[in-house]
């Protein structure tokens, strides 16, 4: 089944009620509820809410924590199709022929990863609300599917337009509690004085290293701090864009402050009270944003989604966020050189190439406890090359990450490899020989010996 394009307006959301009446009758049309089987499906974290209440829930979930980028319509459209449209006939059998070239290969592997996103994406749907599934189902083998599509694609971008309106004001969530915005920014709402060509703002949407760069001082025989003559000239060609800033360096505004290592990148990563304001002020609310909250409000995106952990996807979000608020564009996937789908799916990449490294436990952990603080909240029931190339923050951080694993790993086998042969030095010595047995602390001096080689 085919999906209609993404909308592309600009207005805010339709209300809710609006949204769960179409929904509604929808269901009702195609009896979306009422073919249930006989076994009841698990009840995911939104839990008691009307079905039309979850669908808009997981539509702005999906902007939120799932795919920012990824058209919620071509989603389901695409996981529908596969789980339960008719099967595709077999493909022909390849005649011999020419083998595929190099380019042939990567639109292949392209189009493959592209589709393991979408599907990943799904998931992560249909995980906040699996009852959930049967309905959509059953609205799929209805004539009502493109319908359906289009109300949820309406929900999620007026996610996307609802966080990009509310956060666009919100650019004291940079600034250190010692600190002032100067110059200020215009009152009409403009941002046409924001980005590199304002004194501050500059900084932050800068590299750490740039920042540095940029930062150097002199005095002129008046007193007059100015820029040195190096920094003055990376600042022109930063406003003159002769110098573009891009997606494959983190944002100074993304560390916290003060913490960056360029041996290892990921220290203080995604740290900042910059990101930090932004995840409160989407997932419990905006007047939380400075400060925390003791107690999860009644409404807030948290309750509505059934979310109360952090997730690397929430944390892509409000970096991409963040760097739009910062910036002289509204919403767009490029700002000049820089990428924002690409940043996006780096960050991603961060936090899901391996859940269980270290960094990624703690960052999370570290939101977790500064935004949902689960402690005491009684919360009840494209071209992808860019990723990997050398100058990418994000393929060296995670070069630096498999380096430590394997240097453990290694460490890990040589201790083995020791441990194996000083027991068949034991055991040749026992048996083959008429000397006494080597003492225990000889076997202990020849292990420290061949540990330290």
């Amino acid at each position: 089944m085919s999906s209609s394009s993404p909308s592309s307006s600009s207005s805010e959301p339709t209300a809710d009620a609006g949204l769960q009446s179409a929904i509604n009758s929808i269901f009702d049309a195609t009896d979306a509820l009422g073919q249930r089987s006989g076994k009841r499906a698990r009840r995911g974290p939104m839990g008691s809410k009307s079905a039309a209440e979850k669908m808009i829930a997981l539509a702005r979930f999906h902007s939120r924590a799932v795919g920012l980028f990824d058209d919620i319509g071509i989603v389901l459209d695409t996981a529908a199709n596969e789980k339960w449209g008719e099967a595709a006939p077999p493909a022909p059998a390849r005649t011999r022929g020419p083998a595929l070239t190099g380019k042939e290969r990567q639109v292949e592997a392209k189009r493959q990863k592209h589709l393991d996103g979408l599907r990943k994406c799904f998931d992560l749907i249909l995980a906040q609300a699996p009852e959930m599934e049967e309905a959509i189902r059953n609205v799929y083998k209805s004539p009502k599917w493109d319908a359906f599509l289009a109300l949820m694609r309406t929900a999620a971008t007026g996610a996307q337009h609802s966080d990009t309106n509310k956060l666009k004001s919100k650019v004291h969530y940079a600034l250190l509690d010692t600190e002032v915005l100067f110059p200020k920014l215009l009152e009409d709402g403009s941002k046409s004085d924001r980005g590199v060509k304002h004194h501050m703002l500059r900084k932050f949407l800068a590299p750490w290293p740039l920042r540095e760069k940029i930062s150097e001082t002199v005095e002129d025989e008046s007193g007059q701090v100015l820029p040195s003559p190096e920094a003055q000239e990376l600042i022109d060609g930063l406003c003159n864009l002769t110098h573009k800033l891009d997606h494959n360096e983190w944002p100074s505004i993304f560390y916290e402050h003060g913490k960056y290592d360029d041996e290892d990148k990921s220290q203080g990563l995604f740290r900042s009270l910059f990101l930090l304001r932004i995840m409160r002020h989407v997932w419990t609310a905006p007047r939380s944003a400075m400060g925390g909250t003791d107690t999860l409000p009644a409404t807030c995106n948290a309750r509505a989604s059934g979310q109360f952990k952090s997730t690397g996807r929430m944390v892509a979000h409000a970096c991409t966020h963040g760097r739009t608020m910062l910036s002289t564009k509204d919403w767009s996937r490029k700002d000049g050189a820089y990428d924002y789908v690409k940043m996006y799916r780096q960050v991603v990449a961060l936090f899901e190439d391996d859940p269980e490294d270290e960094w990624v436990v703690e960052t999370l952990e570290w939101y977790n406890d500064r935004v949902f603080n689960q402690d005491i909240l009684d919360i009840g029931d494209d071209e992808d090359s860019d990723d990997e190339t050398p100058a990418s923050a994000t393929a060296q951080i995670l070069k630096q990450r498999r380096a430590r694993k394997a240097a453990a790993a290694t460490n890990s086998n040589d201790d083995e490899e020791v441990n194996k042969f000083v027991i068949m030095l034991l055991r040749h010595q026992s048996l083959l020989s008429d000397d006494p047995p080597v003492s225990f602390f000889s076997c202990v001096s020849l292990t420290i010996f061949l540990l330290s080689v």
